[in-house]
């Protein structure tokens, strides 16, 4: 195993509510003999709406500090600029000059609810030097509720496709995916509530080294987020651990069109 400082950053910014915060939150607590964290900084970029009071009340209620050993609001400097790239370019200005490049930090985001083995499993990387693990991502529709998110993460292996699940698309594009493997089938199907993907180029809770997270490439996407195929040689994924997407709208004072292409059918159908 290789000695590093691991870190958490819980992030949340507009559009992300309190009930985004509980569920994420609460979902470490669930998880089944999770890994040992450092710290975990809470990086809250919408203090007016979500009080960092109240989310250092969520970790102290869950209990959070039985395996991270300290938990603190991010010091900033915050960016001007409101986008997940920004968010990202932050962090790194942060974590560079006060963590080794063997380190490793966990970009978790308030809409992301993680599986009860996803923490146990990020422990396989420990004998590495240099990763970024990327968990497959399943994006819940709209009109799934708290209560089925929580019964699907207690899944004890990652399940792409099967008869409330469409496997939408994976990490390349290729054809392997339902829209071949299940014809006739439609991920807008009524008994379809979630749709799941490998994706990493793009944001998916990534869990990477330090020296990683300088490298990575800062240009934003058109919707604001960080591009990660510069550190395609060191993707990981995982087998039994994964995160849930819970559905949230992202028209904000940061942005002023809604999410474009057929995805957001899919979560609204």
């Amino acid at each position: 195993m290789v000695e590093r400082t691991k870190i958490i950053f819980f992030i949340t910014h507009h559009t992300l509510s309190e009930e985004h915060a509980r569920m994420t939150l609460s979902s470490l607590a669930r998880s089944k003999d999770p890994m040992k964290f450092d710290c975990m900084y809470i990086y809250n970029t919408h203090p007016e709406e979500i009080s960092n009071e109240f989310l250092m009340g969520l970790t102290k209620d869950y209990c959070l500090e039985s395996f991270i050993n300290k938990i603190e609001i991010f010091p900033g400097p915050y960016p001007i600029k409101k986008t997940l790239a920004s968010d990202i370019m932050a962090i790194q200005a942060y974590c560079v000059p006060l963590y080794k490049p063997k380190d490793a930090v966990w970009l978790l985001k308030s809409d992301c609810v993680v599986s009860v083995n996803l923490i146990n499993e990020m422990k396989k990387v420990d004998k590495l030097i240099s990763f970024v693990l990327t968990p497959p991502f399943i994006c819940a529709k709209k009109r799934v509720v708290n209560e089925e998110i929580i019964e699907y993460c207690q899944k004890p292996l990652v399940v792409l496709s099967d008869h409330e699940t469409f496997f939408n698309e994976d990490a390349y594009g290729t054809p392997e995916n339902d829209f071949r493997n299940r014809p006739g089938e439609s991920p807008k199907d009524a008994n379809i509530k979630f749709i799941s993907c490998t994706v990493k180029r793009d944001f998916s809770c990534h869990y990477l080294t330090i020296d990683n997270l300088i490298v990575m490439s800062k240009r934003e996407q058109d919707w604001g987020g960080c591009w990660f195929q510069d550190v395609s040689s060191k993707w990981i994924g995982t087998h039994r651990g994964f995160v849930v997407h819970k559905y949230h709208g992202i028209i904000s004072p940061n942005r002023s069109r809604p999410r474009e292409g057929t995805i957001e059918d899919y979560m609204l159908s």
